[in-house]
């Protein structure tokens, strides 16, 4: 197999705000590699303030906002440093054939909205251009995918995991799960049941919804690419060279007797899988995946945990967040951290971050430090922590200064080899009960009160490189007579998850 870097994508993040356009895209840089820029042509309509529906077919701006759209994939190209593309949300019938995202090659196209999915593959089969199908597994006729209509050639890859989860199988780790108005998944439309029907297609995951393209936690598609070029990145969306992860960037190669995910092979006597994986944190476990089921299993748990690594490379979570809550009264806390962390006796060979909120940023400043600047919001869940993925040199001398927000942190490699140290800061409380409340901190009797509300900074724990990185072969797959596909499936420890496309065979 070619050695292809990985490079990061988000093929459904929609630009609907246009005003803040410059510092989404400016944003951006931190998370990603390739973004289709979006068109997002509905509007919610509603009677008496209660909303109703969402718009079919184009609106009377969308000739204009697809100009504005345009604009942005031209301005911020830059071939070698960061690809775009114009996409839009297709407007059709998308009740009865499922959802498709339309990304074109050049910006030449038009915003097309042909009420049948049938009339728009026609149209893009004399364009440069890819119908991405995703949440495929709700309801058929009800917003899931009908693969009775699929084009492999046109649709080469689908959106399996995103902001409203996994549409993987009915019986999937994790579930399509958030939306619960086009909730539960239903057989028929999962991405499984696309590959028991026969078709050929591969698999990303993608943010979905507005906000900061690329953030963590809801969908990424990893790209395998010779290079960061249009053309590149373009070969290997039609050649299915992708994988989905939900948020951690796991690096994830995977091949069949030495042809790359995505591929199609000839008939063979014996199949051998090889995996090479390096996780964001530990890795869990690696499954194969053939016809839908679980063949293989290697279990990484309890292979490295006793040997202790006296020097190396480690990767250590480092999250800032928490604050003032809405559930005491309090307004919501948001909090930026502006901060710097120098690495002693050591080297920061990379960073990386845990963004989900737009002007967030994180700088190399040498061979041991960084700066950065995030911003937490308590009101959702998602927002209210980010995060900082260190990659780190390091020893028994090895040792970290945190300096943020007028406050110092300092610990040791050693300390957090086994367990994780947590920092929380009761100033802000007293100061919000006083502003809100007109109650003093003395008046305060319950002190789960203080911990619920602090700002918090936790540091995660120091994981070796024998934690995260590992390469498994299985050998001898099974084979069934007519057509095959194998996929791999892996988990870290804290549930992070990737999906590799799969590689097919029919066997006579």
């Amino acid at each position: 197999m070619k050695n292809y870097n990985v490079y990061w994508g988000d093929f459904h993040k929609h630009m609907s705000d246009l005003k803040n356009s410059d510092k989404i895209m400016e944003s951006i840089k931190y998370t990603l590699d390739v973004y289709p820029v979006l068109c997002y042509p509905f509007k919610w309509f509603n009677k008496n303030g209660v909303e109703t529906y969402e718009s079919t077919g184009l609106l009377s701006n969308s000739a204009k906002y697809w100009e504005k759209v345009k604009q942005i994939v031209k301005k911020y190209h830059k071939p070698g440093k960061f690809i775009t593309f114009l996409g839009y949300e297709w407007p059709g019938n998308r009740t009865r054939w499922g959802d498709h995202n339309v990304i074109y090659f050049n910006e030449n196209n038009p915003l097309d909205a042909s009420w049948e999915l049938n009339d728009l593959y026609n149209n893009l089969r004399s364009r440069k251009a890819i119908a991405i199908p995703h949440h495929v597994g709700y309801k058929v006729g009800n917003r899931g995918k009908d693969w009775e209509l699929f084009d492999w050639e046109l649709s080469p890859i689908a959106e399996i995991y995103s902001v409203h989860g996994s549409s993987e199988a009915v019986d999937a780790p994790i579930r399509l799960w958030s939306n619960q108005d086009m909730s539960p998944i239903t057989s028929g439309g999962t991405y499984v049941d696309a590959l028991n029907a026969g078709c050929i297609v591969g698999a990303i995951g993608s943010n979905d919804y507005d906000g900061l393209p690329g953030s963590w936690n809801t969908g990424l598609a990893g790209i395998l690419s010779e290079n960061l070029s249009r053309e590149s990145i373009w070969k290997a969306l039609k050649e299915r060279r992708t994988y989905a992860v939900t948020g951690d960037k796991i690096k994830l190669f995977y091949s069949v007797n030495g042809n790359p995910m995505g591929s199609v092979i000839s008939e063979k006597e014996k199949l051998e899988a090889k995996v090479k994986i390096e996780c964001s944190q530990a890795l869990d476990r690696i499954e194969l995946i053939h016809n839908g089921v679980v063949a293989e299993t290697y279990c990484h748990r309890g292979t490295w945990e006793r040997k202790r690594q006296k020097k190396g490379i480690y990767k250590i979570l480092n999250e800032f967040g928490w604050g003032l809550s809405g559930d005491y009264g309090f307004k919501d806390s948001e909090i930026q951290w502006n901060g710097r962390i120098e690495v002693l006796n050591g080297r920061l060979l990379g960073v990386e971050p845990r963004f989900v909120n737009i002007g967030q940023w994180v700088k190399l400043t040498g061979k041991n430090s960084c700066t950065f600047k995030m911003i937490s919001n308590r009101k959702t869940l998602l927002r209210a922590i980010q995060g900082l993925i260190l990659e780190v040199e390091g020893s028994e001398t090895t040792s970290f200064k945190i300096d943020v927000n007028s406050r110092k942190i300092i610990f040791a490699l050693k300390e957090i080899e086994n367990e994780t140290k947590l920092f929380h800061y009761d100033n802000n409380i007293a100061q919000g009960f006083k502003k809100y409340f007109n109650v003093e901190k003395s008046e305060l009797k319950n002190p789960d009160t203080f911990f619920h509300n602090a700002e918090k900074v936790k540091i995660g724990q120091a994981y070796p490189e024998s934690a995260y990185i590992k390469e498994v072969v299985f050998k001898n797959l099974p084979v069934n007579k007519g057509r095959n596909y194998y996929y791999i499936r892996a988990s870290q420890i804290d549930g992070q998850m990737a999906w590799s496309s799969p590689v097919w065979m029919d066997k006579k």
